[in-house]
Protein backbone atom coordinates (compact mmCIF):
# COMPACT_ATOMS: atom_id res chain seq x y z
CA UNK A 1 0.00 0.00 0.00
CA UNK A 2 1.34 3.43 -0.94
CA UNK A 3 2.19 5.88 1.80
CA UNK A 4 0.41 9.22 1.48
CA UNK A 5 0.37 12.49 3.37
CA UNK A 6 -1.83 15.54 2.96
CA UNK A 7 -0.75 19.16 3.18
CA UNK A 8 -2.95 22.24 3.08
CA UNK A 9 -1.51 25.35 1.41
CA UNK A 10 -3.36 28.50 2.47
CA UNK A 11 -3.03 31.96 0.95
CA UNK A 12 -5.34 34.98 0.77
CA UNK A 13 -8.32 33.22 2.43
CA UNK A 14 -8.13 30.21 0.10
CA UNK A 15 -6.76 26.72 0.75
CA UNK A 16 -5.72 23.84 -1.47
CA UNK A 17 -5.11 20.28 -0.30
CA UNK A 18 -2.09 18.58 -1.86
CA UNK A 19 -1.78 14.80 -1.58
CA UNK A 20 1.81 13.52 -1.42
CA UNK A 21 2.64 9.91 -2.27
CA UNK A 22 5.90 8.24 -1.32
CA UNK A 23 7.82 6.72 -4.22
CA UNK A 24 9.60 3.76 -2.64
CA UNK A 25 11.84 3.15 -5.66
CA UNK A 26 13.23 6.71 -5.71
CA UNK A 27 12.80 7.40 -1.98
CA UNK A 28 11.00 10.73 -2.59
CA UNK A 29 7.61 12.28 -1.85
CA UNK A 30 5.69 13.44 -4.95
CA UNK A 31 2.88 15.97 -4.69
CA UNK A 32 -0.24 15.80 -6.83
CA UNK A 33 -0.41 19.50 -7.69
CA UNK A 34 -3.31 21.06 -9.61
CA UNK A 35 -2.77 22.31 -13.17
CA UNK A 36 -4.00 25.89 -12.94
CA UNK A 37 -3.58 26.50 -16.66
CA UNK A 38 -6.02 23.68 -17.37
CA UNK A 39 -8.33 24.51 -14.46
CA UNK A 40 -7.83 28.12 -13.31
CA UNK A 41 -8.46 28.94 -9.66
CA UNK A 42 -8.67 32.35 -7.98
CA UNK A 43 -8.58 33.50 -4.38
CA UNK A 44 -11.71 35.24 -3.06
CA UNK A 45 -9.98 38.57 -3.81
CA UNK A 46 -9.42 37.52 -7.46
CA UNK A 47 -5.72 36.58 -7.44
CA UNK A 48 -4.85 33.58 -9.62
CA UNK A 49 -3.16 30.46 -8.27
CA UNK A 50 -0.08 29.50 -10.31
CA UNK A 51 2.47 26.70 -10.56
CA UNK A 52 6.11 27.79 -10.23
CA UNK A 53 7.02 26.07 -13.51
CA UNK A 54 4.37 27.92 -15.51
CA UNK A 55 6.14 29.92 -18.20
CA UNK A 56 3.30 31.24 -20.32
CA UNK A 57 2.76 34.60 -18.61
CA UNK A 58 3.33 37.62 -20.84
CA UNK A 59 3.87 39.74 -17.70
CA UNK A 60 6.76 37.64 -16.30
CA UNK A 61 9.33 39.87 -14.62
CA UNK A 62 12.48 37.75 -14.71
CA UNK A 63 14.72 36.52 -17.51
CA UNK A 64 13.49 32.93 -17.22
CA UNK A 65 9.86 33.93 -17.78
CA UNK A 66 8.48 31.46 -15.25
CA UNK A 67 6.25 32.11 -12.27
CA UNK A 68 8.80 30.65 -9.86
CA UNK A 69 11.31 33.42 -10.48
CA UNK A 70 8.75 36.24 -10.75
CA UNK A 71 8.70 38.93 -8.07
CA UNK A 72 4.90 38.76 -7.96
CA UNK A 73 4.77 35.11 -6.82
CA UNK A 74 3.54 34.74 -3.25
CA UNK A 75 3.98 31.33 -1.57
CA UNK A 76 3.10 30.05 1.89
CA UNK A 77 6.51 28.38 2.24
CA UNK A 78 9.75 28.92 0.30
CA UNK A 79 9.74 25.31 -0.95
CA UNK A 80 6.15 25.33 -2.25
CA UNK A 81 5.60 24.59 -5.94
CA UNK A 82 2.36 26.57 -6.10
CA UNK A 83 1.35 30.03 -4.97
CA UNK A 84 -0.64 33.04 -6.02
CA UNK A 85 0.19 35.80 -8.47
CA UNK A 86 0.22 39.18 -6.74
CA UNK A 87 0.49 41.16 -9.99
CA UNK A 88 -2.44 43.61 -10.05
CA UNK A 89 -2.76 43.16 -13.84
CA UNK A 90 -3.56 39.45 -13.40
CA UNK A 91 -6.28 40.00 -10.80
CA UNK A 92 -9.73 38.77 -11.81
CA UNK A 93 -12.16 41.63 -11.78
Amino acid sequence: MAQTENRIISLEDDSIKIVFSYNEENKVWNGDYPDFEEEPRFTPSGKPWVNVISDSCPLATEKYGDCGSCKFLKKESATDLIGICDNPEKKKR
